[in-house]
């Protein structure tokens, strides 16, 4: 019973025909992935419960030679090489582009914030709320000086002297609405 047994075993083995053509290859190669990332010795595949246990796992396997193994790990250092070499070329470029969009950029954004520094400064606000009165004065002297001369329509003097003061008033909030719409853009821009 026992010599049966064994024959049946070792007919087991015989059926069994090792991997050839890609298979081979891959688990060559994931074998020389494995002993790489772990930073494994060549001695571990050639050792006795290395075998064992790939066998265990499965019946097909050979251990591939040391000389394949090699040709596998130059095969991988080299196309390592190749893919950094590839990913620093698309870093370089990438930094090009974003350098020469950030200098634009740059430029338009200290461009708004020395607006933007204009508007919120106290000193500048009581500047262009004074060059408005003055605009505003010099416009209703002129309509005076324009009645005066025509005297027919003072009523409509009053009525452009009220209109050109609605306009400023309009103008100072479309100005107070871009100082804000400038500091949500330069927020935004300093986010991204």
């Amino acid at each position: 019973s026992n010599s049966s047994s064994q024959q049946t075993i070792t007919n087991m083995l015989r059926s069994v025909v090792p991997y050839k053509g890609t298979k081979k290859l891959s688990i060559c190669r994931t074998i020389a992935e494995w002993l790489i990332i772990d930073n494994q010795p060549f001695e571990v595949i050639s050792g006795e419960r290395f075998r064992r246990f790939m066998l265990q796992i499965d019946p097909a396997f050979r251990c591939p030679s040391y000389k394949a193994l090699k040709k596998e790990i130059s095969l991988a250092n080299i196309n390592a090489k190749k893919q950094i070499n590839d990913l620093l070329e698309k870093t370089y470029t990438l930094q090009l582009s974003v350098n020469c969009v950030f200098r634009k950029k740059h430029e338009q954004i200290s461009c708004i914030q020395s607006l933007v520094k204009f508007f919120d400064s106290p000193k500048q606000s009581q500047r262009l709320d004074t060059a408005q009165i003055e605009v505003s004065k010099k416009k209703t002297k002129e309509i005076f000086d324009n009645s005066s001369d025509k005297s027919k329509d003072h009523s409509n003097s009053e009525d452009e002297h009220n209109e050109t003061t609605n306009n400023n008033k309009a103008n100072i909030n479309k100005l107070l609405e871009l100082c804000s719409a400038i500091r949500w853009l330069l927020a935004t821009l300093t986010l991204q």
